[in-house]
C-alpha cells in the first residue's frame, strides 16, 4: 500500500502528489435484517438481508514543489472529493493489480472532512481521508455484458455464455436483463427463470413488435421502451410474489427465456466482493 496513489471519479490523485501512508484494511460489512410488513395480511411480513455500510479510511501525504503549489494541490484535491457531488468511483492502486477477473473499488463519497491535517515537512502536507461505502461491498471495475442467442420458446441459455468462464465476485448478483421482440408480432407474456437458482419471474401485458422489455433485478423493477431512451413502468403485470431473478457468482448461470421465438437479449451485470 505505501508508495501507492487512489483514482477517484476517473481521476488519479497521484498527479496532485498524492501517496498513501496507511490506512486499514477492510473486512466484511455488517448484515442488517429489514422487515416489512404485508398490507391486509394479519401479521405477514416479508424479510430482506442486506449489508450495512462500510467505511475505508486511509492516511495521505501530498508532496509539492514549493509552497504555493502544495496549497493549490490541496485546494483541488478538497474540490475534487467534495461529498455533495455524490457517490463516485474510488479504486486505490492496491486493488488493481490482483487479476482482471479480481480487480475492483467502491461506490464511495467523502462520510467526515479531510482532517488531521499537519505539516510533516517543509513541502509534505499529512492528513486523513474516510469514505463511506453505502453498498457495504466493492464491485468490479466494469460492467459484464452477455448477449445470449434467442430464437425459440423456451429458449434456455447460459450466463455467462461461454462455458470457460463463471459469473465473478464473491456475492450474489442483481442484473438487469433486457429483451427487445422481434416476433414481428406482439407478445402477450413473457417468462424469465434462472434455473440454476430455481428463480422464475412472470409478466403477462402487451410488448409490441420491436419494442424492449426490462426486469431490473437491482431496483425489483419491470420497465418496456420503444427506443430505449424513454421508459415506462410495467410492473403491474407481474406475477404477485414472484422474485425477480439473481445471479450465483462463481457458477455458469442456466437460464430459460420464454414468450418470445425471436428476440435481442442484453444481460448486464458486474461482479461484487464482500
Amino acid at each position: 500500500m505505501i508508495g501507492q496513489s487512489f483514482s477517484f471519479d476517473g481521476t488519479n490523485f497521484a498527479q496532485y502528489g498524492i501517496m498513501v501512508i496507511k490506512g486499514p484494511t477492510t473486512g466484511m460489512a455488517e448484515p442488517r435484517l429489514d422487515f416489512q410488513d404485508y398490507s391486509a395480511r394479519d401479521g405477514g411480513v416479508a424479510e430482506a438481508i442486506t449489508l450495512k455500510p462500510i467505511y475505508v479510511s486511509r492516511t495521505v501525504d501530498l508532496y509539492g514543489d514549493d509552497k504555493t503549489d502544495v496549497w493549490e494541490k490541496f485546494d483541488t484535491v478538497q474540490k475534487l472529493l467534495d461529498p455533495r457531488e455524490g457517490n463516485k468511483e474510488l479504486i486505490f492502486d492496491e486493488m488493481t493489480n490482483i487479476d482482471t477477473a479480481r480487480n475492483r473499488g467502491y461506490l464511495a463519497r467523502l462520510n467526515e472532512p479531510i482532517s488531521k491535517v499537519h505539516w510533516k515537512a517543509p513541502l509534505v502536507v499529512r492528513f486523513n481521508l474516510s469514505w463511506i461505502v453505502p453498498s457495504g461491498c466493492a464491485r468490479a471495475l466494469a460492467d459484464t455484458s452477455e448477449t445470449p442467442t434467442i430464437d425459440a420458446s423456451p429458449k434456455t441459455f447460459y450466463v455467462p455464455d461461454s462455458a470457460a468462464e463463471v459469473v465473478g465476485g464473491n456475492r450474489v448478483l442483481r442484473p438487469v436483463w433486457r429483451f427487445r421482440n422481434t416476433t414481428s408480432g406482439n407478445v402477450t407474456a413473457v417468462t424469465l427463470t434462472n434455473t440454476t437458482r430455481t428463480e422464475t419471474c412472470r409478466w403477462t401485458g402487451i410488448l409490441i413488435d420491436d419494442d424492449y422489455i426490462k426486469f431490473d433485478s437491482n431496483r425489483e423493477h419491470i420497465e418496456s421502451s420503444a427506443d430505449l431512451v424513454t421508459w415506462v413502468s410495467r410492473i403491474s403485470g407481474i406475477t404477485a410474489g414472484d422474485p425477480f431473478p439473481l445471479l450465483t457468482n462463481g457458477v455458469r448461470n442456466e437460464c430459460v427465456i420464454t414468450g418470445m421465438t425471436t428476440a435481442d437479449a442484453s444481460i448486464v451485470f458486474r461482479g461484487e466482493f464482500f
